[in-house]
């Protein structure tokens, strides 16, 4: 069954190389795990969870920074 939790839902954000600021996607994930997986098949074998935060990931072929945040906290619902 589809989730109906608003605050179980997730999106990626994205910060490129020399941006200050994260840009939005427009992918709604329904877990965390799901948004987890996009940033790893879209990415180099060496993308990583940044600083301990497994919310956080950084690709260094690219020299992008992945944040996967919850849509309570991105007004996406």
């Amino acid at each position: 069954m589809f989730n109906t939790s608003p605050n179980e839902f997730y999106t990626v954000t994205i910060k490129p190389h020399g941006q200050t600021q994260f840009e939005p996607t427009s992918y709604i994930f329904e877990s965390f795990d799901e948004a987890i997986r996009y940033i790893e098949k879209g990415t180099s074998w060496d993308c990583r969870p940044r600083e301990g935060r497994t919310d956080v990931w950084y690709d260094p072929a690219t020299d992008w920074t992945y944040k996967i945040e919850s849509c309570d906290d991105c007004g996406r619902f």
